[in-house]
């Protein structure tokens, strides 16, 4: 399905960009897998090479700088040329209210989550854009469509503009044959999932919130941005996926 593809993904040591990666070397694309910590793409790098003797490029790279969002697409020119498809995962979160929490702290999580994602999708568009062609997904949550509870003011501000990018994005270069789209997760099982549990009574509280009575898989988000980035979708442009059991239906 997506042989002779390369495809990017952020965030790609775990949890939905672990799965995402996965997903599409096994459907016959070639991989770049970057990550603030080099080891654990390089563990989902050798789960892609056991299971489709593809050899993924891991790039280490913090998205929140510049610098090194730039070393990564000048790896990525260097050995494939062009980019076709773009995953952009990377996200990180603090729990606060918004009278206690501190400014650093908000400041971080705008800078992975809005500033990262704008420097991606500044050097990614810049490619897609000049080849006339391309497809990007962004991770949004969502938190991106209303607030869920309390405590979460950073996330939710930070999901709330990444999806205001999503859609600048997509109105920006459609007419240059490049199409940004985002999928938007409800409680899905990852590390993440399992640190902020607590707060709302564990992995079955959040299973409780859901009409579908469970937390999705990491691999249904993927198959999901299979979807968004395929043929199937060419006229799918600045929309928003929802993959969440039910949740913002409630």
């Amino acid at each position: 399905m997506f042989t002779n593809k390369s495809v990017l993904i952020t965030g790609a040591g775990s949890g939905i960009g672990r799965a995402v990666a996965l997903s599409f070397a096994q459907a016959g694309a070639d991989t770049i897998l970057t990550g603030r910590r080099e080891a654990t793409c390089e563990e989902t790098a050798d789960l892609i090479r056991e299971a489709t003797g593809k050899h993924p490029l891991v790039v280490a790279c913090d998205v929140s700088r510049e610098e090194d969002v730039s070393h990564l697409f000048s790896r990525l020119d260097a050995q494939f040329g062009a980019l076709d498809i773009a995953f952009f995962n990377a996200g990180i979160g603090a729990a606060g209210r918004i009278s206690e929490q501190e400014l650093g702290d908000f400041q971080t999580v705008f800078k992975v989550n809005c500033i990262g994602l704008w420097l991606c999708m500044k050097h990614c568009l810049k490619r897609m854009e000049q080849q006339g062609s391309g497809v990007i997904v962004n991770n949004l949550s969502v938190h991106s469509m209303r607030t869920i509870f309390e405590g979460t003011a950073a996330y939710t501000a930070s999901k709330h503009a990444a999806l205001a990018l999503t859609k600048s994005a997509a109105l920006e270069s459609a007419a240059y044959g490049v199409r940004v789209n985002g999928v938007a997760p409800g409680p899905i099982m990852t590390e993440m999932l399992v640190q902020s549990a607590d707060t709302v009574g564990g992995v079955e509280g959040w299973a409780s919130r859901i009409p579908q009575g469970r937390v999705g898989q990491p691999e249904e988000i993927a198959a999901a941005v299979q979807w968004l980035a395929s043929d199937a979708a060419s006229f799918v442009n600045g929309a928003i996926l929802n993959v969440d059991g039910g949740f913002l239906a409630a």
